[in-house]
């Protein structure tokens, strides 16, 4: 039979530990991951914050790293993102906080961005955070569900889903099916601007195809939308050198691949967005503005 060794130190932290409230863990946790002066004005700042909901969820560890991306979003209307995986969750679920000051758009607003981006919402959690003369701030945070051949942790994709969910939450590019391109394609907010773009010209020519059956072309088609990109950017971007022979190659592999779309309309619509990229003659899509961001 195994002899049992209990350390008085440890026991006597144990106690100490299990006497601290969530608060006071919250605030040995802020001291420990900064300066005093920092910890102490932080939780000053955040130590009545967290409604019980939040702290029933999460722990102090958590909220410590919460805090210091609430503090990126403190002028109203600011938005930051987070995309994880909790240590109890499976590898097809992850976790997606939404952090923003002001008044947050409803969750019935909010949720269909997500479904338009190719994830399934399990569960949805807004937490108001309450701040003593300042503008609340809230957390929202959601368990999605994701297609078992999408790896959304890597490093790339998970940056451009964040960012094409914070243009979109934001107003600034629609909100509609080809924000799957994001997942399927690996497309960043841009270039799912551009096929957009492309496809609401097809409408002003007067294609005879609707904007929702060209959005489903293309994301059942992922493959086809990023060779149309990879295309564009070979004729056009200012950071490369034209390649005509890379350029013939991506032409011949669009072709291959077009011998393999489900229907004739889904060939003629692909054909289609082509026929635009090989007729634009120049553009201002890699155009920055004065502060080097893209227009």
């Amino acid at each position: 039979m195994h002899n049992l060794v209990f350390r008085l130190e440890d026991i006597e932290q144990h106690i100490h530990d299990a006497m601290l409230s969530w608060e006071d863990h919250l605030h040995q946790i802020l001291l420990d991951k900064h300066l005093e002066a920092r910890g102490n004005d932080l939780f000053k700042q955040y130590q009545q914050a967290f409604p019980v909901a939040y702290k029933d969820h999460f722990s102090p560890q958590v909220a410590a790293m919460d805090i210091l991306r609430l503090k990126q979003v403190a002028k109203p209307g600011a938005l930051s993102t987070y995309l994880y995986r909790a240590i109890d969750q499976s590898e097809l679920t992850l976790s997606f906080k939404v952090f923003g000051s002001g008044q947050p758009r409803t969750l019935s607003e909010v949720l269909p961005i997500l479904e338009h981006m190719g994830v399934r919402v399990i569960h949805a959690h807004p937490y108001v955070i309450y701040q003593i003369g300042t503008a609340d701030q809230w957390i929202i945070n959601f368990v999605i569900a994701i297609d078992a051949s999408i790896d959304l942790e890597g490093y790339a994709i998970k940056e451009r889903f964040q960012e094409a969910f914070s243009q979109i939450y934001q107003g600034r590019i629609d909100n509609d099916n080809y924000n799957r391109l994001v997942l399927l394609a690996g497309l960043n907010w841009r270039e799912v601007t551009l096929i957009r773009a492309i496809s609401k010209y097809l409408s002003q020519i007067r294609v005879p195809f609707s904007q929702a059956y060209m959005q489903e072309t293309l994301t059942s088609n992922p493959l086809l939308a990023r060779s149309l990109m990879d295309l564009f950017d070979n004729r056009f971007n200012p950071h490369e050198v034209l390649d005509e022979q890379h350029q013939n190659l991506l032409l011949d592999n669009i072709h291959k691949a077009l011998n393999q779309v489900n229907n004739l309309d889904e060939d003629r619509i692909i054909k289609q967005f082509l026929a635009v990229i090989q007729a634009i003659l120049r553009c201002n899509y890699y155009q920055l503005d004065s502060q080097g961001a893209a227009l």
